[in-house]
């Protein structure tokens, strides 16, 4: 038992010591700072040292309880290198590092509990020079432009790859090309049974929280409890920190520095923002390429080593938030590090899973309480899958931040309620989902923002984006008062996937993120997919954009499709809606998404939003045509089994998507609710046509002087057939049995 009440532990670390484990294990600044609940065995291996699987073990549990002090790096539940538990190895070849761990009851728990104290560096030691020396005058003004250039970076690696806490150890990658023995072993080790991490009170951590290991292992399940304190130590925006020589912006640091901005999204996964301020059911795994160099580039990303097992949870995880303020994202799975044990086609472990083991890989998600996110500009996200990395079907990251099956709940109590900046999504952000996904709103708000979020000034949002005065209050909940100012812009996403930022905000979606945003991005048709199918269950709460069955540029289902050769073929022939590479051809499996809304309100005003959609958001434009893909959708409004349900469509229904696609069929049934806000405005035309709808189809660009939308021929398209089925309810406008502007 490791109780830490008061003291520091650790020293000032100047950031570019502040770096990840290297793949070998022989990095010194990981070894300063630290708590561990297990023991250190043998974890550096650059003196020559020979790998033991029992050195350093602890045979029964550890319990980690800090209420004050400062860590300066990171706390762990387990060990450095040394496992927790008493267990025996079978060997395995099914199983990468070729054993199965079997851990003797009551052996091998970890538990982790935060309930004060600071994790990481404090404010001051931004302030400081690699030596320790101040950056600043008695005026607190920046000696130097150096300086001030010093402070500015310190600031935004802040929580990069320190004030860590994890439920398993620290464990060392290793290489999967590597026949050498001790390095092999690295399999084996920093291993727990099961680990609980609860964040209470006033716990500041400024990194980020994960139930699983950094590179360590947990062989059953992870509990991740959000009860209180603040995660990310920072708020990514309007931190009300001046630097010196530096302007905030609309919520960066400087405003040459777009890490932060959801327009610039990196989907590599490295910029600094997305380590800091999360919270994982999973592990981390090597999640970072090289440390970045002083103007935050990377460099020597070839040889940089991925690992199917760093990090891995080998049962299942959960995570429960009731409190808190978390300031990026929760995911239910890990940042690269997958959940649950898998076979593999012909035991090859870097391509896709087959299936998982019985009672493994799935991923629970229950928020109540708390706050998760600021404003939503790429945080205030809850993911049920992993955090990943883009890459195409040759790349390994493609392989890797699996999990089998997913489960979000959002919710509220009579105290408390979820209050979620951004979106909700039931797959990754570029994870990957190996069967299926369930997302159910029964309460809270996602994506409403509070009065003190808007206003003038010089560190005030861009007020394209976020009003500088709120209109009148839309929604109270808990003592909390909504505005809906942000949401009632006529505004679609750009055809190249920027435009403002209210796209992002508000939405539910089934199953995952992708790349969906291209500055300086490049597509990928693996990331955020799920390759089973989705579930939306929405029976109460307030969401303020729109409902999606499938997800943001993320398909869903497993396709064949058509290749190089056949699109070329294809183009010779002068078609001129011709088919693409890599464009689903046949669904092999999953692929059905289904939406059910018996309660709750969707958007506020219906302009452009309050839409449910049974399909992808997806992107107009032939770059995207095999991108945003659902086989089969079903979309049901209201019910008709003898209780009162009248859910509040503020917009239309489409049976297909935004801009995404149905390869197959779509089903629409309207049992009851009311669909269109019951306002006329005036001489409006657009806003009363676009108002109330339901249509069978999709949606398409069907607004070209809004969002610089461009028409497609492809965007919102079913290629089969759609059913409307109208049993009661109220539509304000019309009912279609095809699409806005979509075929």
């Amino acid at each position: 038992h490791v109780t830490v009440g008061s003291g520091v532990v650790g020293v000032h670390i100047p950031y570019q010591y502040r770096n990840i484990s290297s793949d070998e294990g022989s990095s010194n600044p990981v070894y300063a700072g630290n708590v561990y609940g297990g023991g250190r065995g043998v974890d550096h291996t650059a003196m020559g040292n020979h790998l033991s699987e029992t050195a350093g073990r602890v045979y029964g549990n550890t319990n980690v309880s800090i209420t004050g002090g400062q860590i300066h790096h990171s706390v762990y539940g387990g060990g450095s290198l040394a496992s927790v538990g008493t267990y025996t190895l079978t060997a395995d070849p099914t199983v990468y590092g070729g054993y199965v761990h079997n851990f003797t009851e009551n052996t091998g728990n970890a538990t982790v509990s935060i309930s004060g104290g600071r994790i990481g560096p404090t404010w001051d030691e931004l302030l400081l020079d690699d030596s320790g020396n101040s950056l600043v005058d008695g005026n607190g003004d920046a000696i130097s432009t150096e300086a001030a250039t010093t402070i500015a970076h310190n600031y935004e690696c802040l929580g990069e790859n320190e004030g860590m806490v994890y439920g398993s150890g620290r464990g060392v990658n290793h290489d999967p090309n590597s026949d050498n023995t001790d390095d092999r072993l690295f399999v084996e080790m920093a291993f727990t049974n099961n680990t609980t991490v609860t964040i209470s009170g006033t716990a500041d951590v400024v990194g980020s929280v994960f139930g699983g290991g950094e590179n360590g292992h947990v062989k059953g399940n992870t509990i991740v409890n959000i009860q209180g304190g603040t995660i990310g130590g920072i708020p990514l925006h309007h931190s009300g920190f001046d630097l010196p020589g530096h302007t905030q912006g609309h919520g960066h640091i400087d405003d040459n520095d777009d890490d932060d901005d959801e327009l610039n999204f990196n989907n590599t996964g490295i910029g600094r923002s997305v380590f800091r301020g999360n919270v994982y059911g999973g592990g981390r795994g090597i999640d970072h390429t090289t440390p970045p160099a002083q103007d935050g580039s990377i460099t020597n990303t070839a040889a940089h080593i991925f690992s199917v097992s760093a990090g891995r949870v080998y049962g299942n995880t959960t995570v429960n938030v009731t409190g808190g303020n978390i300031l990026h994202n929760v995911f239910g799975g890990g940042s690269i590090a997958s959940v649950g044990t898998y076979t593999y086609p012909g035991n090859d472990f870097f391509t896709n899973p087959e299936e998982a083991l019985s009672n493994t890989g799935k991923t629970t998600v229950n928020i109540s309480g708390g706050r998760i996110g600021v404003m939503g500009e790429n945080e205030g996200y809850v993911y049920g899958g992993g955090r990943g990395i883009a890459g195409t079907n040759e790349t390994q990251v493609s392989h890797l931040a699996f999990v089998n099956e997913t489960e979000v709940n959002i919710s509220q109590t009579n105290s408390t309620h979820a209050d979620i900046r951004a979106s909700v999504f039931g797959g990754g952000m570029n994870g990957h989902v190996l069967t299926n996904t369930q997302v159910n709103v029964s309460g809270g708000v996602i994506g409403g923002k509070t009065a003190d979020e808007y206003g003038n000034g010089a560190n005030s949002y861009d007020p394209d984006r976020f009003p500088a005065v709120p209109d009148t209050p839309d929604y109270t909940i808990n003592g909390t008062t909504y505005y809906s100012g942000i949401h009632a812009n006529d505004t679609l996403t750009n055809t190249d996937g920027t435009g403002p930022a209210i796209v992002f905000l508000g939405n539910v979606y089934g199953g995952g993120r992708g790349v969906d945003v291209t500055s300086g991005s490049n597509l990928s048709y693996t990331a955020g997919r799920v390759y089973g199918n989705t579930a939306v269950n929405i029976s109460g709460g307030v969401i303020y954009h729109s409902v999606f069955g499938g997800g943001s540029i993320a398909s869903v289902g497993d396709y064949t499709t058509y290749t190089a050769d056949e699109a070329s073929a294809d183009a010779a022939l002068g078609n001129r809606y011709r088919i693409r590479e890599n464009q689903p051809k046949l669904c092999i499996g999953g692929g059905n998404a289904t939406v059910t809304i018996t309660g709750g309100r969707i958007g506020t005003n219906g302009r452009n939003n309050g839409r449910v959609y049974g399909s992808s958001r997806g992107m107009a434009g032939a770059s995207y045509r095999g991108l945003g893909y659902v086989n089969i959708t079903h979309v049901v409004i209201g019910a008709t089994n003898g209780t009162t349900s009248t859910p509040e469509i503020r917009g239309s229904v489409f049976g297909s998507g935004e801009n995404g696609h149905v390869l197959d069929s779509t089903l629409v049934e309207v049992k009851s609710g009311h669909i269109g806000n019951g306002k006329r405005y005036g001489n409006d035309a657009w806003v009363n046509s676009y108002i109330g709808n339901v249509y069978g189809g999709g949606r398409g660009v069907d607004r070209e002087n809004v969002g610089g939308g461009t028409v497609s021929e492809f965007a919102g398209r079913v290629y089969r057939s759609t059913a409307v089925v109208v049993s009661g309810g109220q539509i304000d406008h019309n009912v279609y049995g095809g699409g806005s502007l979509a075929s």
